[in-house]
């Protein structure tokens, strides 16, 4: 018998940090520096460095935040997501996502634990969404966001039962 369960952003973030770890074979693939839980512990930067887990920074209770940061070692990669449970609210709130995608950079260049090696990564800027068809609101993603370089975007799809990322 099939689940019943609701789309939201949770399970969109989930999806897509579930995806990442268990295809990751150690910290140096994919560690998920932060993650935007919409309720717990505030609200820890970790960053994996010389074989442990350091937390380098945090952000306070209201203070605007992406809900994934993942980092790379092996592909020298960074990746800032937001997750939204549907295009219209990446869409409604496209202007308050960029700004914080600009913070985002600025904040994580500042860390002196991790300074020198953000320099060497390539950022990304993620959007992870659920999506019922691909071409067309990928369509409207590259309109909204066209100012915004180096942008992924994940889209979250039922196969069955389950949840892919495609």
């Amino acid at each position: 018998m099939a689940t019943e369960y609701t789309i939201n952003e949770e399970i969109v973030r989930q999806t897509l940090e579930v995806a990442f770890t268990k295809n990751a074979k150690d910290h140096e693939d994919w560690f998920i520096c932060f993650s935007n839980p919409t309720a717990g512990p505030w609200k820890k930067i970790s960053f994996y460095n010389n074989n442990h887990i350091t937390i380098i920074g945090g952000y306070e209770k209201e203070e605007k935040r992406p809900d994934l940061i993942i980092y790379s070692r092996k592909y020298k990669l960074l990746l800032i997501i937001e997750a939204k449970d549907y295009l219209s609210e990446l869409l409604k709130n496209a202007d308050k996502i960029k700004e914080t995608f600009i913070k985002e950079k600025e904040k994580l260049s500042i860390f002196p634990l991790i300074k020198d090696e953000i320099s060497s990564v390539k950022l990304y800027y993620g959007l992870v969404f659920f999506s019922e068809n691909l071409d067309k609101d990928f369509e409207k993603i590259k309109e909204e966001y066209k100012d915004v370089d180096n942008l992924i975007t994940f889209f979250v799809m039922r196969e069955g039962e389950n949840l892919i990322i495609k």
